[in-house]
């Protein structure tokens, strides 16, 4: 058992390598949207938008999280049925 949690161990610490070695690459066009002024999606392209997003202004940043998001929407849903009742 105790080589098993060792190489699970190893595994995970070389997935956690990549991410840090290679930033630029564990970052996935469907981990971000960029907006120009109106709000229209932009072209992607996720090496370049890496160090872009790297090195923008922290007011020009959003950061939203999709699991806390969908949580927010399931419990305001479960907050309206109980008023309803």
């Amino acid at each position: 058992m105790g080589k098993k949690f060792r190489a699970g161990a190893l595994l995970l610490a070389l997935c956690l390598t990549w991410g840090v070695l290679y930033p630029q690459y564990a970052l996935t066009e469907n981990m971000y949207e960029l907006t120009g002024e109106e709000r229209n999606p932009l072209p992607k392209d996720c090496a370049r938008d890496f160090f872009s997003i790297l090195h923008t202004e922290p007011q020009n940043l959003e950061i939203r999280f999709a699991l806390l998001e969908k949580l927010e929407a399931w419990f305001d849903r479960k907050e309206e049925t109980r008023e309803r009742r």
